[in-house]
């Protein structure tokens, strides 16, 4: 991951909707798809992320990114720059 796509954010969130136990009432695993640009930041992400957290920094298949994305119930998108914006055309 790298600082522009934010991904800091989004482990912050799934960290506070563990910590109050709002991930195991709704029966909510987290999945977090990205690749690994910048190793600090990527490693400050994956400590902040919660242990249930699902997370795949390698290619995927784009079938089992639909599949992904097919029983997702929501999609966060949180980056501060987004040169194309693929997740609006993959979602």
């Amino acid at each position: 991951s790298h600082p522009k796509k934010n991904a800091i954010f989004f482990a912050q969130l799934m960290h506070s909707l563990s910590n109050t136990g709002a991930l195991a009432r709704l029966d909510v695993i987290p999945l977090m798809i990205g690749n690994v640009c910048d190793e600090e930041y990527a490693k400050r992400v994956l400590a902040t992320l919660p242990p249930e957290t699902l997370t795949i920094s390698t290619f995927i298949e784009p079938e089992l990114l639909l599949e992904y994305l097919k029983n997702s119930i929501l999609l966060l998108h949180p980056p501060v720059y987004d040169a194309y914006g693929m997740i609006i055309a993959e979602a």
